[in-house]
């Protein structure tokens, strides 16, 4: 084998594996960390700040590896992870920031949302509202 086959072979060697457009995962998929869930919350208004005083913390850019699918996002060294996700009605250039919590307390954040959700449906359902010219 000459020289320049062997080198050719070497640069096919490392080449970044080509992923088509259509097998590419969305923009908006974050890497996991166990027990957590993550999520892009947009930075406008205090939507940062009433995460965070829900139990949301900033996933730190140094915890996002090169190449996990939102890592190609803007970041800044030293900062939270974030991209920018375009035109908002809030801003031409919304930036958004991942955020995480532990999935104990999302757990109950949800539990209580299907909750309020169960009581309207069984409101809904209720036989003391037939007959009542109510709708359904």
């Amino acid at each position: 084998m000459t020289d320049l086959m062997r080198s050719r072979d070497e640069i096919m060697a490392n080449r970044v594996t080509r992923i088509p457009l259509h097998e590419q995962k969305s923009h908006s998929a974050v890497p996991t960390r166990i027990g957590y869930i993550r999520g892009w919350v947009n930075d406008t208004g205090n939507n940062i700040a009433q995460h965070k005083l829900a139990g949301y913390t900033v996933v730190e850019e140094k915890d996002m590896k090169i190449g996990d699918n939102g890592s190609e996002a803007n970041v800044a060294l030293g900062t939270g992870a974030r991209k920018n996700v375009g035109i908002t009605r809030h801003s031409d250039n919304t930036i958004a920031v991942l955020m995480e919590i532990p999935e104990e307390l999302y757990m109950k954040d949800q539990q209580a949302k299907w909750s309020i959700t169960d009581r309207a449906e069984n409101e809904l359902k209720s036989p003391k509202r037939k007959g009542e010219n109510f709708y359904g």
